[in-house]
């Protein structure tokens, strides 16, 4: 498997026939899993568009209401 830089983030497929993405922030890994690659992948760059815009772990930890806003189904 290659390697990744800060703030790329992966897709892989996992044997049960799920998708995970996941990406790193401060040394630490934030992970997804879904039914679809299509969802993997919105959820990929959602946050990475969070990160962009100064996310970090200290401060990921939001309200449900703000958690619905960004990530909702």
């Amino acid at each position: 498997m290659a390697k990744r830089g800060n703030n790329e983030g992966s897709i892989h497929k996992r044997e049960n026939g799920t998708w995970r993405a996941q990406v790193s922030i401060e040394g630490k890994r934030l992970s997804f899993t879904a039914n679809s690659r299509a969802e993997c992948h919105d959820w990929l760059r959602r946050t990475m568009d969070l990160i962009d815009n100064g996310l970090t772990l200290q401060s990921r930890r939001i309200s449900l209401k703000e958690y619905v806003v960004v990530f909702g189904s």
